[in-house]
């Protein structure tokens, strides 16, 4: 499939009607991508596109697969053929922009731009003592109602409950990737909304944990200039969760209408096995975490579960 061709049927299923391209010969391709990238440098983002891929832009590389498809006795399947899907990609591209816009990018595994590796090694530095900071936030008398179902936990359960928190934002910021966080979300959503929190006072946390990274950051001279990459890579992504477990708690709230939410109806949270999945799941994100999990047995009495999470062996 040549670029001609995509090009040619991505406009038509976008726009609804032809439009020409307009062509460069090979030398000021090779020129706008040398530009590009340098400009892209001076922002301290790494494109997708490199300067050496001038050499490919007009050359034909078309593959004969026969000898693998008959080493795996497979073939592809015709309706996945890219010129047929770009029908479906395109779709979602006009319905749904942002889903499709982070789907992508998820699945270009972009390299990790200089200055959010940057930002993460701070970060990972720094957690013990903004993890502190957050909960003694948290206790202050000035929010005793902004965080009331939190500060009536036990201490250490709540140190867990930001560390997890903490760790999402960071793993986004090492990646450069939000994929884990909806689903995070729904698992938070629901289990607070069976607690008695309101959808409000766990978005405080989210956005009380980002704002606490981002001002001990500013402070550093390395990232003295680097508020904007602050606000993307910190403050987006608690805005990202935000808005996550908002959706999740409306369905909640419009299921709780039909039939009221039990803690016995929690089915995903019933399981030792499903809740260690969890638990597990989200240690999985944050692969530098293991200095933050709980060294002692915890009852989560409303669910009639004894978990006991053992500290990592050396």
């Amino acid at each position: 499939v040549s670029h001609n061709e995509l090009y040619r049927t991505a406009v038509k299923y976008y726009h609804g009607h032809a439009i020409k391209p307009f062509q460069l010969p090979k030398l000021i391709t090779a020129l706008c991508l040398i530009i590009q990238f340098f400009l892209s440098r001076i922002r301290d983002k790494e494109p997708l596109e490199q300067p050496w891929m001038w050499k490919y832009v007009d050359k034909k590389l078309r593959v004969d697969a026969s000898a693998t498809y008959t080493a795996l006795d497979w073939k592809p399947t015709p309706r996945y053929h890219i010129l047929r899907r770009l029908l479906f990609l395109t779709e979602r591209k006009i319905s749904r922009p942002h889903d499709w816009a982070f789907r992508n990018e998820t699945l270009l595994k972009r390299i990790a731009y200089r200055k959010s590796t940057a930002i993460y090694t701070m970060l990972t530095e720094l957690q013990e003592r903004l993890i502190a900071k957050i909960i003694e936030e948290i206790m202050s008398p000035k929010n005793v109602h902004r965080f009331q179902n939190y500060r009536k936990i036990d201490r250490e359960l709540l140190r867990w409950y930001v560390a997890m928190h903490y760790h999402l934002i960071t793993a986004s910021v090492r990646h450069r990737d939000r994929a884990v966080i909806p689903n995070y979300m729904k698992i938070i959503a629901h289990r607070r909304y069976s607690e008695g929190f309101k959808a409000e006072e766990v978005k405080d946390l989210m956005f009380l944990t980002a704002r606490t990274m981002k001002e001990f950051l500013l402070v550093r001279q390395e990232l003295k200039d680097a508020k904007q990459q602050l606000d993307d890579y910190i403050i987006l992504t608690a805005q990202f969760a935000a808005d996550e477990l908002e959706d999740a708690y409306e369905m909640l709230e419009s299921q709780a209408t039909e039939q009221p939410v039990a803690i016995e109806r929690v089915e995903p949270l019933l399981s030792i096995e499903n809740i260690k999945k969890i638990l597990l799941g989200l240690e999985d994100v944050c692969t530098d975490s293991s200095s933050n999990r709980l060294s002692r047995e915890i009852t989560f009495k409303d669910y009639g579960v004894l978990l006991t999470l053992a500290a990592p062996k050396e």
